[in-house]
């Protein structure tokens, strides 16, 4: 499965010059987010990791799936405010 085609591309977000990548198209579609995380488990057997860790809000949602799969614990990383 192509995932590029289920992340939208929004130019000129959130200023002139950016292209935007959004998930939100991804997520939303079962077959597209369930191939996501398995795509990322497969890749990350090849290493050797006790844990997990990701960086909100977005990591988070892929960690977390990935974390269940793998019977890894899961360390939510926040943003210094």
């Amino acid at each position: 499965m192509n995932l590029k085609k289920y992340i939208r591309s929004i130019p000129d977000y959130p200023k002139k010059g950016i292209l935007f990548r959004d998930i939100t198209t991804l997520i939303k579609d079962e077959n597209a987010f369930a191939e996501s995380i398995n795509q990322i488990v497969e890749k990350s057997k090849k290493f050797n990791f006790t844990k997990i860790a990701a960086i909100e809000s977005r990591g988070f949602v892929f960690a977390s799936a990935v974390s269940y799969i793998l019977k890894k614990p899961f360390i939510m990383l926040r943003k210094k405010k």
